[in-house]
């Protein structure tokens, strides 16, 4: 049918070309004034209207987890080329429904909306959220969602009817952030889905490799893009996403072929304390586990110190007392990981694309209530 809708209201795609969010105040979806969902619509309608009519060029941010977010122009033939690639690889055609409930403001939810409109899917748009499952039907028809591990990690805890929901989706595409080993088993117990897990950034105009998740550890490249590793064992990118330039990442990475690989962390993330590399994903994952937390509330950082050059600390978020034995962690981390100190503070500092802000993160440190590690 071609149409993008928000609630009640229907948008064909002829008329999104023709008008683009003046839609939203003829129709009077949500109201114009004082409503922060409008501010995602409108973006959304003012991105598909120019994608209908042709525009060649397309801003954005990246995603600002290690500085601030810069300014990126990419063109029309670099999403394009993400969005075919994409929709080759997953069978996308006329016939999938699109549940869209990431904003259109960076790249991953831009390429959703873009590889819709490519394919000629029916769109639903909802205001995101932290728990967008909540706002499906006990019955639903859409086959392709996208959403990010913080939007799904409420399943643990309200695992049958959140099972219910996501078992009516073909394909779903995780992203944004690393998954723990948790999520990954309650997500592969879902045998009716195929979940992806993606590798991307901004800068390739979203994913360039996806892994499905309980069946495979390795990310597989998608067609028509190469990567390698330079010296320092970076992952490089290089295709028509990239305007066919090499793209040098800061993820370490370990190659199984020529077109799959392992995420090891990220070289500027890599702690050294005393000549020995420590992966803060690995801390994190670990602690994670041990705490019963969910490894966005937990931040491993390397904090400057004369004797190690760097000592391991961790950062913990929320307002649950904790305890932390040293003897049960070296069960699960080996005795180099284990954290010199532990921190808990009510919430992290974010990003404007709500990463943790590690540098803002670290200036907390004074006023955070460390935890005995005993």
């Amino acid at each position: 049918m071609q149409s993008v809708t928000i609630g009640t209201h229907h948008f064909s795609f002829s008329d999104i070309k023709e008008k683009g969010k003046e839609l939203l105040t003829i129709s009077s979806v949500v109201p114009f004034e004082g409503d922060e969902g409008i501010h995602y619509f409108s973006y959304a309608f003012a991105l598909a209207q120019q994608w209908l009519n042709g525009a060649e060029a397309f801003a954005f941010h990246t995603s600002g987890s290690t500085g601030a977010p810069k300014p990126i122009i990419l063109t029309r033939a670099q999403l394009e080329a993400s969005a075919n690639a994409t929709i080759q690889v997953l069978g996308i055609t006329s016939n999938d429904h699109i549940f869209h409930c990431i904003p259109t403001h960076f790249i991953g939810g831009a390429m959703l909306l873009i590889r819709g409109l490519i394919a000629e899917c029916d769109i639903t748009f909802v205001e995101p959220s932290t728990k967008p499952i909540e706002l499906l039907p006990e019955q639903h028809s859409y086959t392709i969602a996208s959403f990010t591990p913080m939007q799904l990690y409420p399943i643990l805890h309200f695992a049958q009817a959140y099972e219910a929901a996501l078992g009516q989706f073909k394909t779903v595409l995780i992203g944004g952030a690393a998954i723990d080993d948790l999520l990954e088993r309650k997500l592969a117990d879902l045998p009716k889905v195929v979940f992806y897990h993606t590798y991307g950034m901004t800068e390739t105009a979203s994913h360039i490799a996806l892994r499905k998740i309980g069946l495979e550890k390795m990310f597989h490249v998608l067609p028509g893009t190469e990567v390698r590793v330079n010296e320092e064992g970076c992952l490089c990118i290089k295709g028509d996403i990239t305007a066919q330039q090499w793209i040098e990442t800061n993820d370490l990475v370990r190659m199984a072929t020529d077109t799959s690989f392992e995420v090891m962390g990220r070289i500027d993330g890599v702690i050294n304390s005393g000549g020995v590399k420590i992966f803060p994903t690995d801390i994190e994952v670990a602690l994670g586990d041990y705490l019963q937390l969910a490894p966005m509330h937990i931040c491993a950082l390397g904090l400057p110190d004369k004797e190690l050059g760097q000592k391991l600390i961790v950062f913990i978020a929320g307002a649950k007392e904790l305890e932390v034995n040293k003897q049960v962690l070296l069960k699960r981390l080996k005795g180099y990981q284990i954290p010199k100190a532990i921190y808990q503070v009510e919430q992290f500092p974010q990003t404007v694309t709500g990463k943790v802000n590690r540098p803002e993160l670290l200036k907390m440190i004074h006023l955070a209530r460390e935890i005995p590690l005993r």
